[in-house]
């Protein structure tokens, strides 16, 4: 918000100065006509330059403490379509989180199942992404995962509040007929089973969980290249 309010405030500045220029060109120097716009302009520019001066030192703070980040949230939901293994989805997504514009994220993966088989399995994140608008996000995550979702199992929410919204849809599985809390326990128990985390932030491991067919048991073992 400061860096857009340093650049409106430069760019009145700016067209003050060139609307003074053009009045000159018209009514010449000599005039009392063009004295007065200009003292009346000059006055206006003298105005607008405290306003860029406070702007600018908004602009510096906000640089300071976000490195000039922009920070657009979203909440993202990906669902792959039947037949996707998950290691085709995990590559998939670690891809997704590590492109350039991705900021900071926070995901899950959840599934259906209420005894943790792993059917229907699926991604929530909320993530903060760099200059992208909402069409930008949702073409990108569309793009990301065309091989294993169809294009209307990609959802793009924008959020202003993020930690409430992952707080409450991927940690205290709300929803308006209570089927998410129904899975809370299945999801669970299939993160146990494939060795995966409650909740990834901004450290989803460069490995794919498999299944190991000596030992039975899911283990990280694909490296990503």
């Amino acid at each position: 918000m400061a860096s857009l309010i340093f650049a409106h405030a430069k760019s009145i500045y700016n067209k003050s100065k060139q609307y003074e220029r053009d009045l000159r060109a018209i009514h010449g120097d000599d005039t009392d006509t063009s004295v007065g716009v200009a003292r009346l302009i000059e006055n206006e520019r003298a105005r607008f330059r405290d306003i860029l001066a406070i702007a600018q030192l908004l602009h510096e703070d906000y640089v300071e403490v976000t490195g000039g980040k922009a920070h657009n949230w979203y909440f993202i939901t990906i669902r792959p379509k039947p037949g996707v293994t998950f290691e085709e989805f995990y590559i998939l997504t670690y891809k997704f989180v590590n492109r350039a514009f991705m900021l900071d994220y926070k995901l899950v993966f959840e599934q259906k199942s209420l005894t943790g088989e792993g059917d229907g399995f699926h991604l929530h994140m909320i993530c903060n992404t760099k200059h992208r608008s909402k069409g930008e996000i949702l073409r990108d995550a569309k793009s990301s995962f065309n091989k294993v979702a169809d294009e209307n199992c990609v959802c793009v929410k924008t959020t202003r509040n993020p930690e409430e919204m992952f707080t409450k849809y991927c940690i205290e599985y709300a929803s308006d007929d209570g089927h998410k809390e129904a899975t809370r326990d299945g999801d669970r128990i299939w993160r146990n089973k494939m060795n995966l985390a409650d909740v990834y932030e901004n450290d989803l491991p460069r490995a794919v969980p498999v299944l190991s067919s000596s030992s039975g048991q899911n283990r990280f073992v694909i490296d990503l290249h």
